[in-house]
Formats: structure tokens, C-alpha cells, sequence
């Protein structure tokens, strides 16, 4: 048997031979509802590689999800940037 239990999933870890439910919270429920605004996942995945891994975890939820980008994330976006 693994540590999980014997189905691996539904939130269970396995603690002193007893089998815990972990509870999520309304802000997990939220995180996976949350959809990217349209076309920033297309988008997102069209930049080269090397673009890609500059960027920190915060500055790709904010491509994908903010209207507002942080100053460090436009800078390293730049030469892709298409003025309105």
C-alpha cells in the first residue's frame, strides 16, 4: 500500500496508520475556476522558450489573468508588446 492510502486520491494523506481528509478551502476552489483571459494562453504559449523561463511564477499569472502587468514582466516583454 503507498502512502496515500489505497485509492492515491480524494485529498487523503496517510498519518500514523490513520487516514486524513484534507480540507480545501474556498481560495483552492477559486484558483481552479479561474480561467486565463482570452487569447493570454495562446499567447503565452507562442513566446520562445528562453522568454518563458525569465519569467517568475507571478508575472505569468498576471499575463494570463491581470489587465496590469508588472513593470519587471514589460520589460521583459518588450520587443513582443503591440501598442493599442
Amino acid at each position: 500500500m503507498n502512502s496515500l492510502g489505497a485509492s492515491g486520491t480524494g485529498g487523503e494523506a496517510a498519518s500514523g496508520g490513520k487516514m486524513i481528509r484534507r480540507k480545501h478551502n474556498m481560495a483552492d476552489k477559486d484558483k481552479k475556476k479561474r480561467e486565463p483571459l482570452p487569447g493570454r494562453m495562446e499567447a503565452l504559449r507562442s513566446l520562445p522558450a528562453s522568454v518563458l523561463r525569465r519569467l517568475t511564477k507571478k508575472e505569468v499569472r498576471a499575463f494570463l489573468f491581470n489587465d496590469e502587468w508588472p513593470d519587471s514582466m514589460q520589460e521583459k516583454l518588450r520587443e513582443y508588446m503591440v501598442e493599442d
